[in-house]
């Protein structure tokens, strides 16, 4: 893979002009799902990684319990999070809080967590 925000600046010839950002002029609108929590919440965190991001199920499970003690210190209100090919068993079935609770990860996976909403893809621009 080539990251171009990882590359070291480097001097490119004359004849090599640079001309991004490309971008459409029109986006497609969020779904009404996803703009229905988006507006109910006032502050969101938006996590998308790519879809060709894996790790492991400690790591899966501790971005998990973050996200949940983020809300619960009432840091964020509301996290959107894209995980386009991470399985349910790729996060450990209970996360222990910092309160002592326990959280059943496959109630946060299937959306039933009324402050995280979990799709398969996030669009970057609506």
């Amino acid at each position: 893979f080539f990251f171009f925000f990882l590359k070291l600046p480097q001097t490119v010839p004359p004849n090599i002009q640079e001309i991004g950002p490309v971008l459409s002029k029109h986006y497609p609108p969020l779904t009404p799902e996803l703009s229905d929590f988006i507006n109910g919440h006032k502050r969101v965190l938006y996590v998308a990684f790519g879809s060709r991001f894996f790790t492991t199920i400690e790591n899966n499970s501790k971005l998990l319990q973050s996200f949940i003690e983020a809300i619960n210190k009432k840091i964020v209100d509301g996290v959107v999070w894209a995980l386009s090919q991470t399985p349910e068993d790729d996060f450990y079935p209970t996360l222990s809080l910092s309160d002592g609770s326990q959280v059943q990860t496959s109630l946060i996976l299937n959306n039933k967590h009324p402050h995280i909403h979990i799709l398969k893809f996030a669009p970057q621009f609506a």
